[in-house]
């Protein structure tokens, strides 16, 4: 895998975040192919994949450092629906993600979004 972050992770993150604003904000930005590490899909694809990848990441950092994430369902109700569309079965190889865990019957929403991902919760 390259290494995105170079030297300085500080100055990658800002300039992913920028790359990313001006992409999203530029006109006609939903319709345009977007070439990612993985493959080249609408604009429209990569940002339903952004917000469900962002959660679950926001997630995992609240579970790694004892904080409390737990977003409004109405937020979170279409993530799942869009991994539900984009995660393929053979990208749950274990490295991008892992087998769907069957999440508590008393989920959360963020909970029942971790757990089709791949994350024990």
């Amino acid at each position: 895998m390259p290494d995105l972050l170079g030297d300085d992770a500080v100055a990658a993150w800002e300039n992913a975040v920028k790359a990313f604003s001006e992409g999203v904000d530029s006109p006609g930005a939903l319709e345009r192919d977007v070439t990612l590490p993985f493959a080249t899909v609408p604009g429209a694809v990569v940002l339903e994949i952004a917000k469900f990848d962002l959660l679950v990441h926001a997630w995992d950092l609240a579970q790694a450092t004892g904080q409390k994430f737990d977003p409004p369902a109405e937020v979170v109700e279409p993530a799942i629906s869009a991994a539900q569309m984009i995660i393929a079965p053979e990208a749950r190889n274990g490295d991008a993600f892992g087998a769907e865990v069957t999440p508590p019957a008393d989920a959360t929403p963020i909970q029942r979004h971790a757990a089709f991902t791949g994350r024990a919760v």
